[in-house]
């Protein structure tokens, strides 16, 4: 469900959820899951970074296409944040898929291309 409404916060919101809804949404569903998977097994904390990583970098996209505005710092240097913080999650996910599947799996694979 995060990542769905990570999705619509990128593309700026419908009909039923402004941009802002959908991340708040996205937002809180990633942080009931992480909460969750506190004390799982690595490879499920990494799905939880990587899910983390996408909404970083759906929130940098919807910043840098105006459907949300910055109130507290210049809006490029949000984006460029938001998109350096998705890049961490995304590193960070890689280094834990590889340490428990190896380079070559799916999921390794998976957080390197991003």
């Amino acid at each position: 469900m995060g990542l769905n409404f990570g999705t619509l916060c990128r593309l700026g919101g419908c009909e039923t959820w402004s941009t802002q809804q959908a991340y708040d949404v996205a937002n809180k569903a990633l942080l009931e899951c992480q909460t969750l998977r506190a004390n799982a097994a690595d490879e499920l904390k990494a799905e939880t970074i990587f899910a983390q990583g996408v909404l970083a970098f759906c929130k940098g996209e919807a910043l840098s296409s105006a459907y949300l505005r910055s109130t507290k710092m210049e809006q490029e240097q949000l984006v460029e944040r938001k998109f350096m913080q998705a890049l961490q999650y995304f590193k960070t996910a890689y280094q834990l898929w590889t340490s428990v599947f190896g380079e070559k799996h799916l999921e390794t694979v998976k957080a390197i291309t991003m």
